[in-house]
């Protein structure tokens, strides 16, 4: 007789209080953090159901014990980072800074709520690691250390000395697998207050699963095949478009939405369902995906013509976040501005104004940041309205449109390309904002009068007011709340030192975590990818300028990094730049011009590039970004492995024009003293120099510098009726 599921559902933390470990099949650790986003999404939503999903478990028969444990079949990714998330909190709850010696708690270790809520959290964990749950063998010591909180300070990445008593990095490989998770979900709960945090551990206790208790391990494997099967779920979209088509819908008017629907698909890259959520939060406000089920009949309406109304609307806008998503080519700008009507000759049609359009919306492209095309599209449909003019009658929609794409994508470059800050909490902020942008009543003779919040004077007293100015209502209220918007962003934004710590480490190469080549380095692409980005980016800066300037279009159109059309099955196009070491990796002999010997190459290496001395960066300094410079593919050719000087000689070399841009004779004039012996301590430099330049000037996220002029609420003088 076949063997019956014994299936009960569990409540996590008495999951954690199993004996369970690994089968030698199990995959490793492979989570990463747009993962984290959705489960602490999840997690959170306090109106959904606190399930986490089914828990497949075999072992043999007979009591558990350490020794004849559960093996866990599917769930381990789930449990790790449970695990991972219970060290964030604790790590919130009990850590310390140290300042002059005094340590400084982020709560009052005394009070008895917060004593309460460690010994939550420290119950789980403990169960856990009692019961001898062990996670991938790959991270298995570090999330050891990691739990041991006498051991470890919540600092990476963790140092011990070596037998010389030199300060070298534990762990190296596995913090490059559990760091970016650790600190994804330290970055969801910072800010959290004590409350907060214990409504968190609350949820994670009573979080559910099913759990498949089998003793079979055919069974086993049979069951996680076909809980795992390709069938693709229901969706909400797949429940929007039966409510369109329904009865009423035959012939000619149920092909062309079909079509409409087909055309739709193809534009939100099969992620239909996140179009119209955000069509509808551009209008109502922030919703959650599960909120989309209850809102099925307000969001599609009850009549034809509301649903008619419907089509059309997300036809449009799936035709904005596609072009939004896919921005690969100039050609793209165009079409974005035409979806606006906003391409006009003589002003945005200009060559030099589009390429700076471009680069900001192929930015945010990039970054891979979704959320922010809600307010995007409500801020520059609510311009088109306005007809916004300057005091001379000229319309300004292009110098507000390129102000506030570089403000949203300076926020982004920062807080999530470069320090991998979670973008799930702007969704909201960018909802709500995107309600009250189109929830503006445009009315081009309505005026008001009062006090400037910008421009100072003095009145006849000697004391500071803001200037007496008029203002339409509608642009007071426009400008308010973009003023209001960016002003909520800087809480999203990160410090100087936080974004100093994450660029220092971009590195041309990566440590293997696993498998047979484990602890040798490989090219790290999702860096090098951002390295070329970074330098291209400041390769377009004029730096002759004393304010932020962008070189010429026939300029900037030399240095792009190439993107490829994602609807396109042709082969990416190489850039006709690349990246080129400094101090090269494999450097000839400047004597002989020729190969060198291999221990005179690792002397000369390890002289300039120790890998075991006090550092700031963690990664190997020779292919750190402090010691790369974004050359031609001819240039990257002729420097192949030439000493520093060498370069420097054929870059000023008239005759030998491949690698003379304005960038690199900018890099070697700056760096003139350190060419001759360019080592670590040059290349911290310059990372630093280059972040710094990123942070202040590239990428400058000051929006309060812009605030747009408004009228102050008490001054406001209403017109005589």
């Amino acid at each position: 007789m076949a063997e019956k599921l014994l299936a009960p559902s569990m409540d996590i933390i008495d999951v954690f209080r199993q004996h369970l470990a690994l089968p030698d099949t199990q995959r490793d650790y492979t989570w990463e953090k747009k993962h984290v986003e959705t489960f602490f999404e999840d997690l959170m939503d306090e109106e959904a159901l606190n399930y986490i999903g089914l828990i497949i478990l075999w072992g043999a028969e007979g009591p558990k014990t350490e020794e004849n444990p559960y093996l866990i079949y599917d769930g381990q990714q789930r449990i790790t980072s449970f695990y991972v998330l219970l060290i964030a909190i604790r790590q919130r709850l009990q850590y310390s800074e140290e300042e002059n010696g005094v340590k400084n708690f982020n709560f009052v270790q005394e009070s008895r709520a917060v004593q309460e809520a460690i010994f939550s959290v420290n119950k789980m964990i403990m169960s856990s690691s009692r019961n001898s749950f062990a996670s991938s063998p790959v991270i298995k010591e570090l999330i050891e250390f990691m739990i041991d909180f006498e051991k470890w300070d919540g600092k990476f990445p963790i140092k011990d000395n070596n037998e010389k008593g030199k300060s070298i990095q534990k762990f190296k490989s596995e913090t490059r697998i559990v760091k970016p998770i650790y600190i994804a979900f330290k970055r969801q709960i910072e800010g959290m207050l004590l409350d907060e945090l214990t409504k968190l551990i609350e949820r994670i206790e009573s979080s559910q699963a099913i759990v498949f208790y089998l003793n079979d391990v055919g069974h086993a494997n049979n069951v996680f095949r076909r809980v795992n099967s390709t069938g693709k779920a229901l969706d909400i979209a797949d429940l929007i478009k039966n409510e369109i088509i329904g009865p009423t819908k035959k012939g000619k008017d149920r092909d062309n939405i079909l079509e409409h629907w087909s055309n739709l698909s193809t534009n939100s890259f099969n992620n239909t369902e996140q179009v119209i959520r955000y069509e509808y939060m551009i209008k109502n406000g922030h919703i959650g995906k599960k909120g989309l089920l209850s809102k099925l009949k307000h969001i599609v309406g009850t009549t034809s013509n509301e649903r008619d109304e419907f089509i059309l609307n997300l036809t449009i806008f799936s035709d904005y976040y596609e072009n939004i998503n896919n921005h690969f080519d100039i050609n793209k700008t165009k079409e974005f501005l035409k979806i606006f009507d906003l391409l006009q000759p003589k002003k945005t049609s200009n060559e030099d104004y589009l390429y700076e359009i471009y680069n900001y919306l192929f930015g945010i492209n990039r970054y891979n940041v979704s959320q922010c095309q809600t307010v995007i599209y409500a801020y520059i449909k609510k311009l088109e309205e306005l007809k916004l003019k300057d005091e001379d009658g000229k319309e300004v929609f292009n110098h507000y449109l390129r102000d506030f794409l570089r403000k949203i994508e300076a926020l982004h470059f920062g807080a999530n390309y470069i320090c991998g800050l979670p973008t799930n909490k702007v969704e909201k902020p960018y909802a709500d904002f995107s309600k009250l942008f189109t929830a503006i009543k445009v009315n081009l003779d309505d005026t008001i009068s009062g006090e400037s919040s910008k421009t100072i004077v003095k009145d006849k007293d000697g004391n500071k007011v803001g200037k007496k100015i008029t203002l339409r209502r509608d642009v007071n209220e426009f400008h308010k709340i973009e003023n209001e918007l960016f002003e909520t962003l800087l809480g999203y934004y990160p410090s100087e030192s936080i974004f100093q710590e994450s660029f220092l480490e971009l590195n041309y190469m990566k440590i293997v975590a696993s498998g047979q080549n484990k602890g040798e380095y490989k090219k790290n692409t999702s860096d090098t990818q951002k390295i070329s980005y970074i330098l291209s980016r400041e390769a377009m800066i004029d730096k002759s300028s004393t304010k932020y300037k962008m070189r010429s279009s026939a300029e900037i159109q030399t240095l792009l990094v190439k993107e490829k059309d994602r609807h396109s099955e042709e082969p990416f196009l190489q850039s006709a730049w690349s990246l080129d070491h400094w101090f090269p990796q494999n450097p000839i002999d400047p004597d002989t011009g020729k190969n060198m010997d291999k221990d005179k190459q690792k002397k000369m290496i390890d002289e300039r590039f120790d890998d075991e001395i006090e550092r700031t960066i963690s990664t190997p300094y020779i292919h750190n970004i402090g010691n790369l410079i974004y050359a031609t593919a001819k240039g990257n050719t002729d420097f192949k492995n030439k000493l520093p000087p060498k370069k420097i000689e054929m870059i000023l070399d008239s005759k030998n024009p491949s690698n003379n841009h304005p960038h690199i004779k900018c890099f070697v004039d700056q760096y003139k003293n350190e060419h001759e012996n360019w080592n670590a301590t040059s290349v911290e430099t310059r990372a630093k120099a280059l972040s710094k330049y990123c942070y202040d000037t590239v990428w400058a996220f000051k929006p309060k510098e812009t605030f747009r002029e408004t009228i102050i609420l008490e001054t406001i003088i209403e017109p005589k009726k």
